[in-house]
């Protein structure tokens, strides 16, 4: 008999995914900015960092609509953590990209307009509730960073 008879078989076990990989793979699995920003206050590592990952990739990829699901969700997000994260990404999300090429002068007057029309709503519903209050200081910080 030859050699090759005694060889041992390949093994055909798929390779252990990196956990760059996983997180990847993790990052496809949210369907809309509500997942991901519940996602993004849990306490599980894995998941929270998946959640961030997903935001940035959708952020650079189309950044005029992370933006308006980011509006979307500072006024109906599921509870007050939830929008004033939204908030606080929006305002980060707006002082980075507002100035990209993804951005023509009509694209920057919309967003500023939903943007004030989003703490105008805010602050409306502040003067009846205390609860809204971390997402409007959010939201102002964010309208002053456009205004600069």
């Amino acid at each position: 008999k030859s050699e090759a008879h005694f060889k041992r078989p390949l093994d055909r076990r798929a390779p252990t995914p990196t956990r760059t990989e996983t997180m990847a793979y993790e990052a496809l699995l949210f369907n809309s900015m509500a997942q991901i920003l519940e996602t993004m206050q849990q306490p599980n590592n894995e998941g929270r960092l998946a959640a961030e990952k997903a935001f940035s990739s959708w952020s650079k990829a189309n950044p005029q609509e992370c933006a308006k699901e980011l509006l979307a969700s500072v006024s109906g997000g599921s509870s007050e953590a939830t929008r004033a994260l939204a908030a606080v990404l929006l305002r980060r999300f707006t002082s980075a990209f507002r100035e990209e090429e993804h951005w023509n002068e009509d694209a920057k007057r919309a967003f500023r307009a939903a943007l004030w029309e989003a703490y105008s709503r805010v602050v409306r519903a502040q003067s009846t509730s205390s609860t809204t209050t971390r997402v409007g200081r959010q939201l102002a910080f964010a309208v002053a960073s456009e205004a600069s």
